[in-house]
């Protein structure tokens, strides 16, 4: 529950439901068409994790998404800040912009994109792959219930949350979703262990081993143990012994005939 609660808080509802507020407040024209590409952007982003993320790891997959999505807010939050200045049109959704700025406009629409694209790579995928994974089969399906209801939960008070707020705090709001990343990341590191290659029968000794959960990834197996027997046996390390055990009934023994059971 916590990894989706997190994975709301990183600012990913900031970018991609208000993305065209952040757009317009940056001076950026033809929003609608310019934000169209931050979610083709977002859908692209998510092969590399569909590719490597059992390669990568998962500890480092939540550590690296976390920290570049803090540092993309918070230069997005930096430049509104250094730039910007007080909408002189009343009764918008935005009262913060930034005006005859070209370069920084045109920086806040990059960091836009590519802080989308570090959830996408990074903490999206992950944060639908650990709940699952770490759970015993009979609790299973309602643990990932639960951890599912914290998604839709906290995207529910983010839409209501943001758009006041990025209101009555403008550029602020996003050194607030920086900052979340920020103790997302600390979360993970003391928290959150490695489960890369482990089986669902050796999960119980990742959360039981005894040792600090940081080096929980440098101790991790470069395979399952399950994977591990099936090479050497195909590699003809490991010979397996067919051991029959015969069962002779009485009335066999008896008369001769009867049944034999193996």
């Amino acid at each position: 529950m916590s990894i989706q609660a997190w994975s709301q808080l990183t600012g990913i509802n900031l970018l991609l439901y208000f993305v065209v507020y952040i757009l317009e407040s940056a001076g950026i024209p033809n929003t609608l068409l310019l934000s169209s590409i931050q979610y083709i952007l977002f859908a692209l982003a998510t092969i590399p994790s569909i590719l490597w993320t059992d390669h990568w790891g998962r500890r480092p997959s939540l550590l690296v998404g976390g920290f570049s999505m803090a540092f993309w807010l918070y230069l997005m939050g930096g430049l509104f800040s250094r730039f910007g200045e007080s909408n002189p049109v009343p009764n918008r959704a935005y009262t913060w912009v930034v005006i005859g700025h070209p370069a920084a406009s045109h920086c806040i629409q990059a960091s836009s994109y590519l802080a989308a694209a570090s959830f996408a790579m990074f903490w999206g995928p992950v944060s639908w792959v650990y709940p699952p994974e770490i759970m015993p089969v009979r609790l299973r399906a309602k643990a990932v219930s639960l951890s599912t209801s914290t998604v839709w939960a906290l995207s529910y008070a983010l839409g209501f949350a943001v758009p006041p707020l990025f209101r009555a705090i403008s550029w602020r709001i996003f050194f607030i979703f920086g900052s979340f990343n920020l103790a997302a990341c600390i979360h993970v590191w003391f928290q959150i262990p490695e489960t890369k290659h482990v089986s669902l029968e050796e999960m119980d000794e990742i959360f039981e081993h005894g040792e600090p959960i940081w080096q929980s990834f440098y101790n991790i197996r470069k395979t399952d143990r399950l994977d591990a027997l099936a090479r050497d046996i195909e590699q003809g390390k490991l010979h397996l012994h067919r051991i029959v055990h015969v069962e002779v009934s009485d009335d066999l023994e008896r008369n001769g005939h009867g049944g034999i059971r193996l």
